[in-house]
């Protein structure tokens, strides 16, 4: 963005040849100038020369008519504008000779304005200068230098195809905003060393060609007042061997300025200086910095290429410093780039207290680096990208504790293990090279949203803290943990092919299931090593579910777990004795990897654990881990478990048979683990209402009763269907109801066994409603004050719902999100301990703007 405004003042158009157009727009601007023309070729000083007659004095508007030739033959007054349609030379007979313009100066087509004499002429200009014709103040010997001393913006103009200059000197004496010259003809040229600031800014503007050195000094100084400003891709200001001192401002938009040609020549600046970049190049052959350790800079990058020690820098000063907190560091685009190393001090210090960095790249190293080369880092504002070249493999050494907004890309070496460091990311981490990670450092991806760890070449971290507050972190290659992985927000994605694996000794801490944001590894999870390990797993929309083993013998054993939210009973049939049930709503594929350790197999529970409003654990006592051979449930263990029927865990000891493992009960009274009921759904089917429903492992069962609701609460028997094989196989059975008419009801299963006890599925609910409805079923309702409830919801969208609990005066109770996957989900909940008998309202609020409510009566 820019600082300083530009501004233009409207120039008036001339025609050649028609004088009377001329006077009279003259006139209009200069009501008490008089109009001087030229009524023939001469010498400057010949009153004869002009209409009306005599010399042209202060305040007048001048003109050479086409086709004369006026030569400058002495100094002219304070002239109000001055028109070249013919020749006008400034100089004769070798003296020097002043023109001065308080206005504009425009030399139409055809038109020529030269120098003659012997050098020292001089043009100085109030206004704009147009040239559409011919301007040249440099023929050989005879020269003239132009001062433009306005008292606001003025530029350089025109279409002439000889716009040549000797010296340019600003002296424009305009506020900060209103004191700028802009150089914008189609052509331009001038001696080296044209420039020469006394107060003013100098914009090169327009797409005309020009490369040299702009000052008649190789350590030039840019005061307070003055200013350099490239905004032209073909200008290119040529380096010298000298420092330049900055006290005002030095702007890049376009094109290319070079400070110094060889090693320690510095861009120095001073309290009150700005640089801004928002494109083209800066080169410093040495450093950018403060000219003592006591000067503060507005520094501003919005685009643009700067690179520093391009040519070396053997003081102690850092190749890019900003050194004063007070100064102001903006950065929102563009590229900050070491070349080489420094020899005595760091290569990137930036103490800015005040800064704003929303885009840009700081890079240690290009393709002219050259080899082991070392460059120090040291930031206090966050930067927005890293990058670590290729060439020749540098390192790049984080200093201080550093923030990364977005990226980080390493082609090189980029190194946190020297001065163990904490490094927050929050983007994507790319490595093509090497990371040498701090011992108690940590790194931490803190995005908020999608991140991505990848790159050629696995990384392999000390500490690493998951914190990502949307989107998760995707593994797009494998990625290894040496010490901990802490798990504070957020999923992390891996594959088989791009696993999370921790290393001998490491841990996993943290994972959970946060309301709002949960924790843990959605994918393939490796561990390697002789160490009890709980291997912190999930599945996205289900919640995380731990698994664990216990040590095994080698610090070469290698096992690997996988959350898998699938039916357990789809897998294959039971054929262990004693066993009735398995999971239909889960399992984990717990593999040894690498070794022949025996271990104890963990699995766990929780209240995410069950996929519909059916009874998931009831009885710990006859609750087993059940093994998967490949084609059947064949055997089962329970040594151990912790907890109670809303979370806990069971444990087999003295595993040596890996695969798929799942949660199975040895009691057909007990734990249903959603097995007798799934695909249970009510729909509308012509003018009845159709319940379906199957039973995965049929057995043991009398009769199916289907029972009916018009409020969701008491339900009475609608029908009943005796059991078809009880043999152990999955069954689908389907009932009507008959001409229900167009109001709401709810249907569930009573499934009675035997020996007379009995199980119901979850609650469904019909409505002649569109299926897009959303519609929500309370189960089981009444509910105990210390139990849990059930809630099923149909929705056609994706989306995260706020389950909100209140009593009849509106406070609430329990606040929750349920991250519903759309379609037909199933959730439970645990009631708080504190809360009381009575009549509450259950609110599922959509991120979408869903609203749906329904009364729980709590006993």
């Amino acid at each position: 963005m820019e600082t300083i405004s530009l501004f233009k003042r409207q120039k008036p158009t001339f025609f050649k040849g028609v004088f009377v157009v001329i006077i009279i727009l003259s006139l209009s601007f200069y009501s008490h100038a008089t109009v001087k023309i030229s009524t023939g070729s001469g010498n400057w000083n010949s009153g004869g020369l002009w209409s009306p007659t005599g010399t042209p004095g202060n305040g007048d508007v001048v003109i050479i008519a086409s086709g004369h030739t006026v030569t400058v033959n002495s100094n002219t007054s304070n002239l109000s504008s001055l028109t070249v349609n013919g020749t006008l030379i400034i100089g004769n007979n070798s003296t020097n000779r002043t023109v001065r313009v308080t206005g504009d100066v425009i030399v139409n087509a055809g038109g020529t304005f030269k120098t003659a004499g012997n050098g020292g002429n001089s043009l100085r200009v109030g206004g704009n200068l147009v040239n559409s014709g011919s301007f040249d103040m440099r023929i050989g010997s005879a020269t003239a230098d132009v001062t433009f001393e306005g008292a606001g913006s003025q530029t350089i103009s025109g279409t002439g195809t000889v716009t040549d200059f000797n010296g340019i000197v600003i002296n424009n004496t305009g506020s900060t905003s209103d004191n700028i010259i802009e150089v914008m003809p189609s052509n331009f040229s001038a001696a080296s060393g044209f420039l020469t600031l006394s107060k003013g800014v100098l914009k090169m503007s327009g797409t005309y060609t020009f490369s040299d050195n702009f000052f008649n000094t190789a350590n030039p100084v840019i005061s307070s007042d003055e200013g350099i400003w490239i905004n032209n891709p073909n200008v290119t200001v040529t380096g010298q061997n000298g420092d330049t001192q900055l006290y005002g401002l030095l702007r890049i938009s376009n094109g290319t300025y070079n400070i110094g040609v060889s090693a320690d020549w510095w861009l120095a600046y001073y309290t009150g200086a700005q640089i801004i970049i928002d494109g083209g190049v800066l080169n410093v052959s040495g450093a950018l910095m403060g000219a003592t350790t006591s000067e503060t800079v507005t520094y501003t990058q919005s685009g643009g290429v700067v690179t520093v020690n391009t040519a070396g820098n053997n003081y102690s000063v850092a190749s890019f410093e900003i050194w004063v907190s007070g100064s102001v560091f903006n950065m929102s685009g563009g590229s900050i780039v070491m070349q080489r190393p420094a020899t005595a001090f760091a290569d990137y210090v930036n103490y800015s207290a005040n800064s704003t960095i929303t885009g840009g790249v700081i890079m240690g190293g290009n393709s002219l680096t050259p080899g082991s080369s070392i460059f120090w880092l040291y930031s206090t504002p966050a930067l927005y990208d890293l990058d670590v070249s290729a060439t020749n493999n540098p390192l790049v050494q984080l200093r201080t504790n550093t923030t990364v907004l977005n990226n980080i890309v390493i082609n090189g070496i980029l190194d946190a293990a020297t001065m163990d460091i904490d490094l927050s990311v929050g983007k994507n981490w790319t490595n093509n090279g090497v990371f040498l990670p701090a011992s108690n450092g940590v790194v931490a991806f803190n995005g908020n949203s999608n991140q991505v760890i990848g790159g050629l070449v696995s990384t392999t971290f000390n500490k690493v803290e998951v914190n990502n507050t949307s989107g998760g972190i995707t593994l797009n290659k494998e990625t290894y943990v040496n010490n901990d992985a802490a798990f504070t927000a957020g999923i992390v994605y891996a594959t088989s092919s791009t696993p999370l694996t921790f290393l001998d000794n490491a841990t996993a801490t943290g994972a959970n299931n946060n309301i709002t944001n949960p924790s843990f590894v959605n994918g393939l999870v490796k561990k390697i090593g002789n160490d009890a390990f709980t291997f912190p797993v999930g599945k996205a929309g289900a919640g995380y579910h731990y698994c664990s083993i216990s040590a095994p013998t080698l610090i070469t054993d290698v096992f690997s777990a996988e959350y898998i939210r699938n039916s357990g009973t789809a897998l294959g049939s039971i054929t262990a004795p004693g066993l009735y049930t398995v999971s239909n709503c889960e399992y984990w594929n717990i593999n040894r990897v690498l070794g022949v350790s025996s271990v104890n197999v963990t699995l766990s529970w929780n209240g995410y654990s069950s996929c519909n409003m059916a009874g998931y654990i009831t009885d710990l006592s006859s609750l087993k881990v059940v093994h998967f051979n490949g084609s059947t449930w064949n055997s089962y263990g329970s040594n151990s478990n912790t907890g109670n029927a809303s979370s806990g865990s069971v444990t087999w000891n003295n595993v040596t048979s890996f695969s798929p493992f799942t949660l199975g009960s040895n009691s057909a009274a007990s734990n249903p683990l959603p097995v007798k009921f799934s695909s249970v759904k009510a729909y509308p089917y012509g003018v009845n209402n159709r319940i379906e429903w199957t039973n995965e492992t049929e057995e043991g069962v009398e009769r199916y009763e289907i029972e009916k609701s018009y409020n969701g609460n008491s339900f009475s028997i609608l029908s009943h269907l005796n059991a078809r094989s009880n043999l152990g196989s999955k069954e689908d059975y389907i009932a009507d109801d008959i001409n229900p008419g167009s109001q709401t009801f709810w249907y569930r299963i009573k499934a009675i066994d035997f020996d007379g006890s009995a199980t119901y599925s979850r609650i469904v609910k019909v409505g002649r409603t569109t299926s897009d409805d959303a519609q929500m079923v309370i189960y089981p309702n009444p509910v105990t004050n210390s139990g849990t409830f059930g809630l099923q919801i149909s929705s056609a969208e994706k989306t995260n719902f706020r389950i909100i609990v209140s009593n009849l005066s509106g406070q609430k109770i329990m606040n929750e999100t349920w991250q519903h996957n759309g379609g037909l989900s199933s959730r439970t909940f645990e009631l708080p301990g504190t809360i009381g008998k009575g009549m509450y309202f259950v609110h599922a609020v959509s991120e979408t703007g869903i609203t749906l409510s329904e009364k729980l009566l709590v006993q």
